[in-house]
């Protein structure tokens, strides 16, 4: 078939591959395979059973799940349908569910569990559209006519299939270049979410740019553990699928370091905060260790370091140097490759900027991570670091077919075939954002003269002090984050004198620290105030202050007793600070932070 369509091109590697592995998962403490040729039946009897329960073309289905096969068996079955996927977080509330499915109009929910079934039920009166409820696991209320399961549905499809056998393919024909694939809900920072139209040309055209700079091939294993909900994720996913490879799906977040030595994967595609806690995971183990370990811990930092920055500026490394290296290769960088399953050959990160810190220890580390920027109305990645030339700070030139330029004021902007269709029954949205055929991203950024941009900070987000200096607070809080003790910042300023900064605790490794300096107190919320805690967060935020312009620093401080969280309303699922919410939920905290005789619990960090 012509690939002109993300669901041609499944079929055709299901052609090709065959009795050749395409997924696993664990079940039972034993990693199960499926071949390509089971995972293009168990799509094709998906698809039909929808087609027998009445999906119509252009029809959406809502799929309510955590990442497993139905997950991937029930969207292609979709598509394959002629309908369109909504993918939906599984730690959506339930108020967030009803409002994507009924603003999708979803005729038919897939749902994973009796928990995720729940939260339909609960909002089942406010869903005028739904007629099905597609339940994965096995599940209670089996006297409901609404609710079937997936197994059932796959039956329905099986049957059909012996039928009529021209049916799937003829549905499968039908699908155009042009038509919508998916519905990805944005993740509702500044209000409620707005629904991405992606096209199968979206995703083809992404799959194929983007293996023009990741070397994937069908020899090569990937985990996968971001949401499947993520735009991000399901554009790894069908890159890996249009490559040929396995894909191994995670336990769970987790379990990600157990399942990475199990799988021992070649490809490894994440989010900052992953590679932040490997990060924080080295550097704790190191400070557990011996004064005379640590002596050698910091000797082998330091040595892959300057390598890190001599192979950068492409010079060459003194042979006492590259002595140096190999002995805290064999000490540290070895190992950590060996915990990371000892194969690796991509590595990869998008959904915010890395700090240069991490970049720069994996680097040294022997194991570059190639930054993606882009969104999810750009189909997830527009620009991409280049394994032969990584500038840590900036993310490498932009993806065959995308044109990035920077608008008068500093607004990114973005041209090319990944570009969204619009907003689901949202045309002034949509003519907000494309204009001219560009995409006006809403971050601010610069290109330098090799076409390498630097994303500095959201438009929206951008704070103007009373002094008229404009501050990105994202790489203020990117930067205190590397830190293994702090958890979420969000700095506050606008139209203000000076910045100020809420923030959350690690609870772990302060806890652990505390242990260490004998500071024993009843709970967390009181540890987090002690003395020598905030001395700690002190000495943090001035180490990272020195860096900073005097206008860009962090004045005053407080700490909060509990970390953000999306229960709590703070974040977003993909661990987003929700600034307007957090800013009116601790109005009165911030207000303190700028009075004279600060109230208990403002922390002073240096004149203001």
């Amino acid at each position: 078939m012509p690939e002109d369509t993300l669901v041609k091109m499944f079929q055709n590697r299901v052609k090709k591959y065959g009795e050749r592995v395409a997924l696993r998962r664990k079940s039972n403490n034993r990693w199960e395979e499926l071949s390509w040729g089971e995972f293009g039946e168990q799509v094709k009897n998906f698809s039909l059973g929808l087609i027998v329960l009445g999906l119509q073309k252009g029809e959406t289905v809502s799929i309510l799940s955590e990442n497993r096969p139905e997950w991937v068996f029930a969207d292609l079955g979709i598509m394959s349908a002629g309908g369109i996927g909504v993918s939906i977080y599984a730690g959506n509330l339930p108020q967030d569910v009803a409002y994507i499915i009924a603003h999708s109009e979803s005729k038919i929910v897939v749902v994973e569990n009796q928990e995720q079934l729940s939260k339909v039920m609960a909002v089942r009166d406010e869903l005028p559209h739904l007629e099905k409820i597609v339940v994965i696991e096995d599940f209670k209320r089996r006297d409901d006519p609404m609710i079937m399961s997936f197994s059932d549905v796959c039956k329905l499809g099986f049957e059909q299939g012996c039928k009529d056998e021209k049916m799937f393919e003829k549905r499968l024909l039908e699908v155009k270049p042009e038509d919508t694939a998916a519905i990805v809900y944005t993740s509702g920072t500044t209000g409620s979410p707005k629904g991405v139209m992606l096209s199968q040309a979206n995703f083809i055209f992404i799959c194929s740019s983007t293996l023009k700079i990741f070397a994937v091939s069908d020899q090569d294993i990937s985990l996968s553990f971001l949401p499947l909900a993520h735009a991000l994720e399901r554009v790894v996913f069908f890159m890996t699928i249009y490559a040929g490879a396995t894909i191994s799906f995670a336990e769970s977040i987790k379990k990600i370091g157990e399942n990475i030595l199990e799988v021992r994967p070649t490809v490894l595609i994440g989010v900052p905060r992953i590679f932040e806690k490997i990060y924080e995971g080295v550097i704790s183990r190191a400070e557990s260790t011996s004064r005379v370990q640590k002596v050698i811990f910091n000797w082998c930092l330091r040595g892959g370091k300057m390598v890190c920055d001599l192979r950068l500026s492409n010079k060459k490394i003194p042979l006492l140097l590259r002595l140096k290296y190999k002995i805290a290769d064999r000490l540290i960088f070895s190992k950590l490759r060996v915990r990371l399953g000892g194969r690796i050959k991509i590595m990869g990160s998008g959904g915010a900027p890395l700090a240069k810190e991490i970049i720069e220890f994996f680097l040294a580390a022997g194991l570059p991570i190639l930054e993606a920027y882009g969104m999810t109305e750009t189909t997830a990645p527009s620009m991409i670091t280049r394994l032969e030339n990584i500038k840590p700070g900036y993310i490498g030139q932009a993806i065959p077919g995308v044109k990035i330029k920077i608008a008068e004021d500093g607004e990114i902007l973005i041209k090319g075939g990944n570009l969204f269709k619009g907003y689901f029954k949202n045309p002034q949205a949509t003519a907000e954002a494309l204009k001219d055929g560009w995409l006006h991203s809403g971050d601010i950024g610069e290109i330098d003269e090799e076409g390498f941009l630097k994303v500095t900070d959201r438009k929206k987000d951008i704070i103007i002090t009373a002094g008229g200096k404009n501050v990105a607070p994202q790489n203020i809080e990117n930067n205190l984050k590397v830190g293994k003790y702090i958890s979420q910042v969000m700095v506050y300023g606008d139209r203000r004198p000076y910045l100020t900064a809420l923030i959350t605790l690690n609870e772990e490794e302060v806890v652990r620290f505390a242990q260490a300096n004998k500071v024993g107190l009843a709970n967390f919320a009181q540890l987090s105030q002690h003395s020598v805690i905030k001395q700690l967060v002190i000495d943090i935020v001035r180490e990272k202050n020195e860096g900073l312009a005097r206008f860009e620093r962090i004045k005053r401080f407080v700490i909060l007793p509990e970390d953000f969280s999306y229960q709590s309303g703070e974040l977003t699922l993909t661990i987003k600070v929700k600034r307007k919410f957090t800013q009116e939920k601790f109005a009165k905290i911030i207000e303190g932070m700028y009075i004279s005789g600060p109230p208990v619990g403002v922390v002073e960090v240096e004149p203001k």
